[in-house]
């Protein structure tokens, strides 16, 4: 059975290669937040709460956003939807490569931060359901999208050569953090 026709060129977990540089679209975290506050989780701070919950109930994909990197000549690129490191694993995993990410340039959405401090790291990176875009491309592809997205994008990391789907997350001075790379996996047991 047929369930989609596509004109162009599929982008591809695949077609990560070493020096590409890894980046995401808006902000990662708020729908993970959004679920803890509705499980009683207690923000410090309240005032974002009805967006986090909005962010978990309404996700907003990035379609407008999917043919702008198409059309700029992005060869890899999945939406983030079991959570940022383990949907990044899988493209390291196809492609055969290893990724660095920086966990300053991670994009945390605000109001996670200001309600739930401690957790919004460890919510952006393993989440999910942001359905953000996470792509790699060439550093002068990826300059070509410049105020070319609606939701923004950040550039967080670079696609290595190294373990197929190691993905390290590293400090400000270049020092490894100790992150669960796990996610969610629908097909985990």
């Amino acid at each position: 059975a047929q369930t989609g026709v596509i004109q162009t060129a599929p982008m591809l977990r695949s077609a990560a290669r070493p020096g590409d540089q890894i980046a995401v679209t808006g902000t990662l975290g708020g729908s993970a937040a959004g679920l803890d506050i509705l499980q009683g989780e207690k923000p410090k701070d309240d005032s974002g709460t009805k967006s986090l919950i909005e962010s978990h109930q309404r996700p907003q994909p990035r379609l407008s956003e999917g043919q702008a990197l198409l059309k700029a000549g992005v060869l890899c690129a999945m939406d983030v939807s079991d959570g940022f490191l383990s949907d990044l694993t899988k493209i390291c995993l196809a492609s055969g490569n290893a990724a660095r990410v920086e966990a300053a340039e991670i994009p945390i959405h605000p109001e996670a931060t200001t309600a739930l401090q401690q957790m919004a790291l460890g919510m952006a990176l393993n989440g999910g359901e942001d359905y953000e875009l996470v792509f790699t491309a060439p550093a002068d592809v990826i300059a070509t999208l410049e105020g070319k997205l609606e939701s923004g994008f950040r550039v967080i990391g670079t696609i290595t050569d190294g373990e197929p789907g190691l993905v390290r997350v590293v400090d400000r001075d270049g020092a490894p953090l100790e992150v669960d790379a796990l996610g969610w996996d629908h097909l985990r047991p």
